[in-house]
């Protein structure tokens, strides 16, 4: 981290990553500020000035990946949430000379499976569905404000995220491992990346304040119809490489279940979008992220008991 006290801009705060970068500003004493979903996509002077008195923005709200809302008639929702909104937010801080932007995007930029090597930033993006795309459309219209300025962009593409707090499909899965059911994924073999939310907003902490020279690993060149030729830095950080049933395996442990996993064929299933996502493997490097200098913030096992503490004592049965 650098030296001097930084003044940090959280968007996305009362969301499951915002809720652990804020836990980890306010126990280290960093300054910083937050701005509601709601003043993103009209910001008034309010905003201008929380973004002016700012040296680095993490940029962690918008439209999250949700099974309900999919398909082109709700790409208007993503498009606003994902592309436009921090657009908006780039070109105030373009202007007023911010230092450092900080976009969360999603591995899933890349495809949806990477077989058995993991992805790596520099590999060509491949978005399915309007939750992918519209990451991937985000990224490249802040490359594209930021182009030419002061303002370093530097994008973050994780994979799933697991933690105290967690939504989606964990937290469908813990709630049937509580309840003693028989899960279908014994045989789910498929290697995938997770990192821990607290490891995540540390990294992104990290990445906000240290030097440019640490960054030098994950710059990026551009090249498409929308961004010609800009660059920025990305990278994709993981703390766990884990097989769907083994990861499960050990949640039932943690949560002392009944619950079993079972060795189903795979052609007894329909293909659906969450059955593959739980079969196939989704790997990332996250050799240049390490690169940066970045150390985990809690071990794999830790952020794990962490999650399941967290959801046996706030989610009701």
């Amino acid at each position: 981290m650098s030296s001097r006290k930084d003044h940090f801009l959280i968007t996305g705060s009362t969301g499951f990553v915002g809720t652990h970068v804020c836990d980890i500003l306010n126990e280290t004493g960093q300054r910083y500020s937050t701005i509601s979903h709601s003043n993103l996509l009209k910001p008034d002077h309010k905003v201008r000035e929380l973004i002016e008195k700012s040296d680095a923005i993490i940029y962690l709200a918008g439209l999250a990946h949700r099974m309900d809302l999919q398909g082109d008639k709700h790409a208007s929702l993503y498009t606003q949430a994902n592309v436009v909104a921090p657009g908006l937010v780039a070109h105030i801080a373009r202007k007023a000379g911010l230092r450092r932007f900080v976009y969360v995007s999603t591995v899933k930029v890349h495809g949806e499976t990477s077989g058995s090597s993991g992805f790596k930033a520099g590999d060509p993006m491949n978005p399915s569905g309007v939750y992918a795309e519209s990451k991937s459309r985000g990224e490249l219209a802040l490359a594209s404000e930021l182009h030419g300025s002061s303002t370093e962009l530097i994008v973050v593409r994780p994979p799933l995220v697991y933690g105290a707090g967690v939504r989606g499909n964990l937290l469908r899965l813990m709630n049937l491992i509580r309840k003693g059911w028989p899960l279908p994924f014994g045989g789910c073999h498929g290697i995938r990346s997770l990192i821990s939310a607290s490891n995540l907003a540390a990294f992104l902490i990290h990445l906000a304040s240290c030097s440019p020279l640490k960054l030098a690993s994950g710059l990026l060149a551009v090249d498409s119809s929308i961004a010609r030729n800009h660059s920025y830095y990305a990278f994709l950080p993981s703390d766990l490489d884990v097989s769907t049933s083994d990861l499960l395996g050990r949640i039932i442990e943690l949560m002392g279940s009944k619950s079993k996993l079972i060795k189903v064929p795979s052609l007894l299933f329909r293909p659906t979008p969450f059955y593959s996502r739980m079969v196939a493997s989704l790997r990332v490097d996250s050799s240049t992220a390490r690169g940066t200098g970045w150390k985990n913030r809690v071990t794999p096992d830790e952020g794990l008991k962490d999650m399941v503490t967290s959801f046996l004592a706030h989610e009701s049965p």
